[in-house]
């Protein structure tokens, strides 16, 4: 007659009850490894392509700019966004976000007439702004700019505190 196993236990006549495996000192556990691996930030990479364009178009991006890149991506994955055009000073990147790549780069110079397809997404990242700078327009039937000049221009801060703006080139 078959006598009733626990479920997880595993039975062998004669031999000592299994004993998981003692910890060693000083090794961090399984969980509080995964947890500190999945809160890492995870940096935005470039692939060969994006590479050679950057390379070929002379284009070169700051520490603060990829910084700013890595925090439009992180936005862009919360709001589950997969390809995703990110405008900024003077350059568009299109970025797969689950993959945290940058597929492509153009500069401005050369986006007349440039239809950028497959994406689902936009971010227009502010270049050089100060911390201080008002993050919307004033209405323009109160004197604000009209909705296309907002995005050909970017916010200053004047002497007095009343923003202004200057052309972007």
């Amino acid at each position: 007659m078959l006598r009733s196993i626990a479920p997880n236990a595993i039975a062998i006549r004669g031999a000592p009850p299994m004993q998981p495996p003692a910890p060693t000192p000083g090794a961090a556990d399984f969980r509080s490894v995964l947890k500190s691996r999945l809160d890492a930030p995870r940096p935005v990479r470039f692939s060969a392509h994006a590479a050679q364009r950057l390379e070929a178009r002379n284009i070169s991006l700051s520490p603060g700019q990829l910084e700013s890149v890595g925090r439009a991506v992180d936005a862009l994955d919360a709001k589950g966004a997969r390809e995703s055009l990110l405008l900024m000073d003077g350059v568009a990147l299109i970025v797969n976000v689950p993959n945290r790549t940058v597929i492509t780069a153009v500069s401005t110079r050369e986006m007349s007439q440039t239809v950028f397809t497959q994406i689902d997404s936009a971010v227009v990242l502010g270049g050089d702004v100060p911390a201080t700078a008002p993050t919307q327009w004033p209405a323009p039937e109160r004197g604000g700019l009209p909705a296309a000049d907002r995005l050909m221009r970017r916010p200053m801060m004047t002497t007095n505190n009343v923003s202004t703006a200057q052309e972007v080139t």
